[in-house]
């Protein structure tokens, strides 16, 4: 993984909190290539069958990169 498990707690618990708990899920460590990134006006679709299409766009550089 390209972050500690610690690194993904403290980004996770930044601006939320969890009273009744919570789930932290690393994805599949797929990491893109380097020189890949994402640029202000980019979108992200995620299709779910069961809801619909979630859509974000890109609006500043990501702090992770």
């Amino acid at each position: 993984m390209r972050r500690t498990p610690n690194e993904l707690v403290e980004y996770l618990f930044r601006e939320t909190t969890f009273v009744l708990g919570v789930f932290l899920k690393s994805g599949t460590g797929i990491l893109a290539p380097s020189e890949f990134t994402r640029v202000a006006g980019d979108q992200v679709r995620n299709n779910f069958d069961c809801l619909g299409t979630l859509t974000n766009t890109i609006t500043q550089k990501p702090i992770y990169a």
